[in-house]
């Protein structure tokens, strides 16, 4: 049930933490803390946890930025190494990160709270926020080529290694200053907004909108939650054309929090057997999507999302049914239908927000504003299935002890089924296939298009553009582009900052970071990347170690065009479309996708 809060509002204490290392060696030269009034360091993470593990600071919050990935490995190494079974931990994770991990000792408990979770941006932009200009001993390593990277990383280990503890001090204390200021002045906004402060931005946009914009509790129930979580599909990122040459890439104005401004499917009505002739609902049916340039609705077939031509069974929402009858497509057959009563709450809390955005006074409310815009949609899917790490845990945690997995003596990994109280999957759903039917309009009224990601897309027309919710946006003028696969493509264009345009070159690559011309160039011509990182928690815990450490890793995507002779899907992605010789592109039809990913043992990129 998604229910109103009406409970106290709570005002947290937390406080910021970082740590130095030598990189490489990851030797730790200090432990900085900051609480609003006093910094304080350490010069091990020992005596840290002796001085700040306290009574004093029971139940307090302490934030790191991205520390779920590094800072708290090295705490977690410490509590492990006591070998005294003191500490008792629980972390959950999002991924690699270690985003909540709670310490308790007796009576005594503590947070540590990976802040990237919070404000998803770099310190250093963060930093701008607040008026503010984070330290740097050697600059931003993100364009760096391999050379001068390897130049950058030998002059940060010197430096980290060399510079006296005072100057050190200095720059760990103004990391943690400004972190701190960006937390107090957003856990200010969001007091002032009548809400309060979550560990994570998404949880905490949701108690702000069940305290501040829900009107009413809404019933929805587990058999509706899970067939909508079957129409619930990721948004659409294809490629039309592989290559282009001025052209112009467009965004849709905050996409989802305009898709929030439609009615969502509130309360659960019931089932039927036919599709109504208006309202909101999700239904099983089967489809006919005859073939296009751009086809209307999206599949699911190995826990991957295309969006093909032919006929097969699906779930799908109002907005996809619609939308597909709309383009000439069929409804063969309806297995059935879920009812939902109208729920407009969504449409305010957008609204407002946005209105408040546009009128913001500076950085910081401009992107606190962007942030729970669109953080908000996709809490109503949060699974109820959390992943979790125990150490040292305490009697009531080995009540499942039979689902726990032993990584090493007193670490345990496990699964559990919490209770999510905003749990309303269809409103996800809806939402989405809201954004993908925007994108899709948008696109549609295009003699040509090239590339589509989520909300924005590349055509050589050009278009009328708008500040409104939901309008188009000129955000970059092509001169020159690949779009090799999803996510992955290289751009010389052009970007407007304050009514200049100005020359600008992106090079995109999900999953990897410093991604230069000339290590873009090597991952689509099938070499590998090879980049160095610390080894993620669970992947060094499952190795039976604990003590951080830093690794070489090679990276790379197994991709080529499916009119290639070589083409081989046991070997090589799946690209979302058939792609011919010349980078065009066209849908793939059911039958040969499916008969394509019956011989793939892979996944995808």
């Amino acid at each position: 049930m998604l229910s109103i809060v009406t409970v106290k509002r709570k005002i947290r204490k937390f406080l910021t933490y970082d740590l130095e290392w030598i990189p490489g060696t990851l030797v730790v030269r200090m432990v900085g803390v900051y609480n609003g009034d006093d910094y304080r360091c350490y010069r091990s993470v020992e005596s840290f946890l002796s001085g700040e593990l306290t009574d004093k600071n029971r139940g307090k919050w302490f934030y790191a930025h991205a520390g779920g990935l590094a800072d708290i490995q090295f705490v977690l190494d410490r509590i492990i190494a006591r070998r005294d079974n003191a500490y008792s931990v629980s972390a959950s994770f999002s991924g690699s990160a270690a985003i909540i991990v709670h310490v308790t000792r007796g009576k005594n408990a503590w947070h540590f709270v990976d802040s990237y979770w919070l404000l998803r941006d770099k310190l250093k932009n963060i930093a701008k926020w607040v008026g503010m200009k984070k330290g740097g001993e050697v600059g931003d390593d993100e364009d760096l080529d391999d050379e001068a990277y390897e130049a950058s990383r030998l002059k940060l280990k010197i430096w980290f290694t060399d510079t006296p503890f005072d100057e050190l001090r200095d720059y760990n204390e103004l990391d943690c200053v400004i972190l701190w200021r960006a937390i107090f002045e957003f856990q200010l906004m969001i007091l002032e907004m009548g809400g309060q402060v979550q560990m994570t931005l998404a949880s905490t946009a949701m108690h702000l909108f069940r305290r501040k914009y829900l009107t009413r509790d809404i019933e929805v129930g587990f058999y509706a939650n899970e067939c909508a979580r079957e129409s619930y599909f990721a948004s659409r990122v294809e490629v039309f054309e592989r290559d282009v040459k001025n052209s112009y890439y467009y965004d849709i104005n905050s996409s989802f929090p305009y898709a929030m401004t439609f009615p969502c499917p509130g309360e659960y009505l019931g089932a039927r057997s036919t599709i109504p002739d208006s309202g909101i609902y999700i239904a099983d049916v089967d489809v006919e999507i005859e073939n296009a340039n751009i086809t209307p609705a999206p599949a699911r077939l190995n826990g991957r999302v295309f969006f093909p031509s032919g006929k097969w069974r699906s779930w799908f929402t109002s907005i996809d049914i619609e939308l597909i009858l709309s383009e000439g497509g069929k409804i063969s057959k309806v297995h059935e239908v879920l009812k939902f009563a109208d729920f407009n709450d969504l449409s305010d809390y957008s609204k407002d927000l946005y209105e408040k955005r546009k009128s913001a006074k500076n950085e910081l409310e401009k992107s606190v504003y962007k942030l729970l815009l669109n953080s908000l949609y996709g809490k109503f899917a949060e699974s109820p299935m959390k992943s979790m790490m125990l150490i040292n845990p305490r009697a009531d945690d080995l009540d499942n002890r039979d689902s726990m997995e032993m990584l090493f003596p007193g670490v345990f990994l496990t699964e559990k089924i919490v209770s999510i109280p905003h749990l309303m999957v269809p409103v996800s759903a809806h939402i989405t296939a809201i954004a993908r039917r925007t994108l899709f309009e948008s696109m549609s009224i295009c003699g040509d298009f090239h590339y589509c990601d989520t909300d924005g897309f590349s055509t050589s027309e050009l278009l009328s553009t708008s500040k409104n919710l939901g309008g188009l946006k000129l955000e970059k003028r092509i001169k020159n582009g690949v779009f090799t696969a999803p996510k992955l493509y290289h751009l010389d264009a052009e970007v407007e900052k304050d009514g200049e345009w100005s020359a600008a070159t992106f090079n995109k690559a999900k999953g990897f970071s410093r991604m230069t011309s000339k290590r873009h160039q090597k991952l689509i011509e099938g070499e590998s990347i090879s980049y160095e990182r610390m080894v993620r928690i669970k992947e060094r815990y499952r190795s039976g170690f604990y003590t951080p450490k830093e690794s070489l890793y090679e990276k790379r995507i197994n991709i080529k065009s499916t009119s290639d002779p070589d083409f081989d899907p046991r070997k090589h992605t799946i690209p979302k479309r058939f792609t011919f010789a010349n980078g065009r592109t066209r849908p793939w039809d059911m039958k040969e996708l499916t008969n394509m990913l019956a011989k793939s043992n892979r996944g995808g990129y």
